[in-house]
């Protein structure tokens, strides 16, 4: 399954990368792919996922996120 986030706070490139680490250390998320420039989150992940788990686990990194449209 995949998922696309706008993620909300990140104010340099660390940040992105702890985006990115809050999202790879959510169990069954298979790959997750921030980019700061654009804003976003790409994540693959097992299908038992929901993108509110995601979001979750941004919100406790410090960050805001919502879902994109493919």
């Amino acid at each position: 399954m995949y998922a696309k986030l706008q993620i909300i706070g990140m104010k340099d490139e660390q940040a992105a990368q702890t985006a990115e680490q809050a999202l790879r250390q959510v169990h069954g998320v298979e790959h997750a792919q921030v980019n700061f420039q654009e804003g976003t989150a790409e994540v693959e992940m097992a299908p038992h996922l929901s993108t509110q788990l995601l979001m979750r686990a941004l919100g406790e990194a410090g960050f805001g996120a919502q879902p994109l449209a493919d």
